[in-house]
């Protein structure tokens, strides 16, 4: 096959699930790949126990990649079969740039790609089954609509956008923390979320977070925030960090009695009578705000079950 045709072919076969290939075209997949690919999907493999009678093959240290014949199919092929039905696939910390070689693990459930080099998201498009997916510390400044997620992590990336997660109605849970995000509207309908974490970012307006009313945890940390109304909606949230802003009023704070870890740091705080009715807190940060130390100690007699950090 000229270089030419063998490109077109690994075109054409780029988009399809490994589990639709012929045993010759997932061959012709298996050598489209770099050393690096390969050895990543069969160190999977082996962790995973997919070829228990195989493993007279591969050293348990994995010393094997440097001596390895990775293109010996008598060896290695009954093997590559069983990639397909990797359903979880764990590559953190790889210095990973390039993650095409996904492409066609559409039975991928769980992908973990976090504290690698990646930029280009767009191979993920075809892996429809994925309900957790670890994306963070990377340099990804766009989001991929996989509806199907239920754990989406973005945490320490370049993201300014969110408007496609509007389409992620499943989403339990969501880690935006360390971007660039600004507009949060996008994330008004996705009523299915329990923990969402926002700190770092550069968010004015939380408006768009009352209808999220199954929310257990929420992290605000470290934004613009100036008017917490929205959140008296919350009544399921039990942990709520809104430190580093610049709040002033926390009377919407009131109708949140199920909360037990209560962040207000450093913040314009200096009326804090409310908390007083927030009884089963354990635990209420406090310090760089303007509170009278008199206030503080009458609630720390009004709550005397919990540590009051100030």
């Amino acid at each position: 096959m000229t270089h030419a045709l063998y490109s077109h072919h690994l075109s054409a076969n780029a988009a399809k699930s490994l589990n639709q290939m012929t045993d010759d075209e997932l061959w012709t997949w298996w050598l489209s790949l770099d050393d690096e690919w390969r050895f990543f999907l069969l160190r999977q493999g082996l962790e995973l126990k997919l070829w228990k009678n195989n493993k007279r093959v591969f050293d348990e240290k994995y010393d094997y990649q440097a001596e390895f014949d990775w293109l010996d199919k008598s060896l290695v092929f009954e093997c590559v079969k069983e990639i397909v039905s990797l359903t979880k696939l764990n590559l953190e910390r790889n210095q990973i740039q390039d993650i095409s070689a996904l492409v066609g693990l559409t039975n991928l459930t769980e992908l973990y790609l976090w504290g690698n080099q990646i930029r280009d998201i767009l191979a993920l498009k075809s892996l429809i089954s994925l309900t957790e997916l670890d994306l963070s510390y990377n340099q990804i400044q766009n989001i991929l609509p996989l509806a199907n997620l239920t754990e989406l992590d973005l945490l320490e990336n370049q993201i300014q956008d969110i408007s496609v997660l509007a389409k992620l109605t499943n989403l339990n849970v969501l880690n935006l923390e360390s971007n660039q995000i600004q507009d949060i509207s996008s994330l008004n309908n996705l009523t299915d979320l329990n923990i969402i974490d926002l700190r770092n970012n550069q968010i004015q307006d939380i408006l768009f977070l009352e209808n999220l009313t199954n929310l257990t945890s929420l992290d605000l940390g470290d934004n613009k925030i100036n008017n917490i109304s929205a959140l008296k909606n919350l009544t399921n949230l039990t942990w709520l960090d809104i430190w580093g802003n610049q709040i002033q009023d926390i009377s919407a704070l009131a109708s949140l009695t199920n909360l037990t870890v209560l962040g207000l740091e450093s913040n314009q705080i200096q009326d804090i009578a409310i908390l007083a009715n927030l009884k089963n807190l354990s635990k209420i940060y406090l310090t760089n705000n303007p509170i009278n130390p008199a206030d503080i100690e009458k609630l720390r007699q009004q709550l005397p079950n919990c540590d009051i950090v100030f």
